[in-house]
């Protein structure tokens, strides 16, 4: 069942609720472990009461202990595990550096400024868990054509996204940082513009990265995380110690193009193998009739 619409309606519910209880605790007992503690008790409220509630009317919610499913789950998810540490660890690389290069005053403005972009990652990603179980079925049918052509237009618009974010930072930068923060922000107008240039990159290789996961392509993610973290590394040594926040910003850029470009590559050798498999499905089935 492709109900996505029960998935955003909990992730609404999550969002809304977290930010509410969080806020009013925080405010009114000025503790962050309490309003941490809060946010945990909204999240396990929606999970039992929405989630849980939603997912009964089509499956049991009775756990079962299957070990060979269990190992199989463990096989698939490892991976998976593996990337999500990796992937954390190089979007954070570059406030390692800052801080340590820069101090933490700088860290300040150069995350404001970096949260913008995230921002936009949470925009495109609820756009792009709907088409996770649309791609899939199309992979599962070896449509392989249908497939390609949808992912396409994912892609452009990712890319529509992130020119659209480059449009507004380059002409709408300074009242955005003085509207959403102050007018100190101002000063980094041209580093903010920088940074959605990253979006241009990063917002359509979420989709490839969706049309990866669908054709269960999970082990070589790992390697492809290191490899990005190795490239972070190098570049964060070269350019933020000379070139300030800029170099931050550009370890950033770096660190896009070569997401995306190593997800197209990887999208590619895994369309040509699809197009080979189809191909000999196609031949074995001319051979039978």
């Amino acid at each position: 069942f492709e109900r996505m619409d029960f998935i955003s309606i909990s992730l609404i519910l999550k969002g809304t609720l977290t930010l509410l209880v969080f806020l009013l605790l925080l405010f009114f007992t000025e503790n962050l472990v309490i309003a941490v503690i809060g946010q945990v008790i909204v999240w396990v409220f929606v999970l039992l009461l929405f989630d849980r509630v939603v997912l009964k009317r089509y499956i049991s919610t009775r756990p079962l202990f299957h070990l060979p499913i269990m190992k199989s789950l463990l096989r698939m998810g490892l991976p998976l595990g593996v990337v999500t540490l990796l992937v954390t660890l190089n979007t954070n690389l570059p406030f390692y550096f800052v801080e340590y290069y820069l101090g933490k005053e700088v860290l300040g403005f150069f995350g404001a400024i970096l949260y913008l972009l995230f921002a936009g990652n949470r925009f495109v990603n609820a756009l792009r868990q709907p088409t996770i179980p649309i791609l899939s079925s199309l992979y599962e049918k070896k449509a392989v054509k249908e497939f390609n052509q949808f992912l396409i237009k994912l892609v452009l618009v990712g890319f529509l996204i992130g020119i659209v974010g480059v449009m507004l930072s380059y002409f709408l930068g300074e009242w955005i940082l003085t509207i959403i923060y102050s007018s100190e922000y101002t000063l980094y107008k041209d580093e903010f513009v920088l940074v959605m240039v990253s979006g241009v990159f990063l917002y359509p290789l979420m989709f490839l990265d969706a049309a990866v996961d669908s054709a269960r392509y999970f082990k070589i993610q790992p390697f492809l995380s290191f490899f990005w973290i190795i490239i972070s590394l190098i570049t964060g040594f070269i350019f933020i110690p000379t070139y300030g926040v800029v170099g931050a910003v550009y370890v950033v850029l770096v660190s896009s193009i070569i997401q995306f470009f190593t997800y197209v590559f990887v999208y590619l050798y895994i369309l040509a193998k699809a197009k080979k498999t189809e191909g000999l499905c196609l031949n074995t089935e001319a051979f039978q009739e």
